[in-house]
């Protein structure tokens, strides 16, 4: 068997489906798009990433909507996360609400219920746009900074430190784009991430995870090319 078969049927046997919503606090509601990511394992094609932005009205206030489907190897401020994990038979859902400065978090199975409180500083990344990171690396040019972030899969902040790379220009879904180049470092876990930024609007274009993951920018097409790999 050849090793890029190999490496496919190693990631078909690991395939699982997250399903995640977040509410964003913006000043004001985004237009409904849809946002496709492929994702790469040793260079093979094994997984993709589905996000949907929609605009949606929370406690009378104008919220946006993000909704992620990733279909993959086990991977601006919200006030509201939901997320369920299945993989075979197991199932795994979580529900975080932010209010104030306390999170509370319930996961099932085990309706485990926790509340942390969180400092003011405390930045909540979601896994499309990163305005923090475009402030303080595009537009006030630093070359580091250290961030306290909540972790969502584990409820509690961890630290995470950002090093500019550099530029470079990607070719992604048919576009160019100017994108900005980080490493970040978890200074709990170790976990390294090499994250490519859109420098206009600090979305996520790119990123490289433990040397050999992938997930990039992609079209609607990536969607059939993995149904077709799975055939």
């Amino acid at each position: 068997m050849k090793d890029s078969k190999k490496q496919f049927l190693m990631c078909a046997l690991a395939i699982l489906i997250l399903v995640s919503s977040v509410s964003l606090k913006t000043q004001a509601a985004l237009e409904p798009q849809t946002f496709y990511y492929g994702i790469e394992i040793n260079g093979v094609l094994c997984g993709y990433s589905e996000i949907n932005l929609s605009p949606m009205v929370k406690d009378g206030k104008d919220m946006t909507l993000l909704k992620q489907n990733v279909f993959a190897p086990a991977t601006g401020k919200f006030n509201y996360h939901d997320s369920e994990i299945k993989q075979g038979q197991v199932q795994l859902n979580s529900v975080i609400n932010i209010e104030g400065n306390t999170a509370s978090f319930t996961s099932t199975p085990g309706n485990r219920e926790t509340t942390i409180e969180l400092s003011p500083d405390v930045i909540f990344e979601n896994t499309l746009f990163f305005p923090h990171l475009k402030r303080d690396f595009v537009e006030r040019r630093m070359d580091k900074a250290a961030y306290e972030i909540y972790e969502v899969r584990e409820n509690e902040v961890q630290k995470s430190t950002y090093t500019r790379v550099g530029n470079e220009k990607l070719e992604l879904a048919g576009k160019n784009y100017n994108t900005i180049v980080l490493d970040k470092l978890n200074n709990k876990t170790g976990l390294k991430v090499t994250m490519w930024l859109d420098v206009e609007n600090g979305y996520l274009l790119k990123t490289i995870v433990s040397n050999n993951r992938m997930s990039y920018l992609a079209d609607p097409s990536v969607v059939n090319r993995i149904k077709m790999a799975d055939g």
